[in-house]
């Protein structure tokens, strides 16, 4: 019987570990993509005004 229950707590840490490297991930990933879409947006402004400021001489 003990073993059983001592199986039982091994999976669910098991479970527990892989799900907080699952959502660590995510998370991660949700970050880059957010730092990403920041920096194309700052690079296409500073483009649009370089463009713009050409095209004014």
């Amino acid at each position: 019987m003990s073993t059983m229950l001592q199986e039982e707590v091994e999976e669910a840490c098991e479970t527990y570990a892989s799900r907080i490297i699952l959502i660590s991930g995510s998370a991660l990933f949700l970050v880059s993509d957010v730092i990403l879409a920041i920096s194309s947006f700052k690079a296409i402004d500073c483009l649009e005004n370089t463009l713009s400021s050409t095209d004014n001489l």
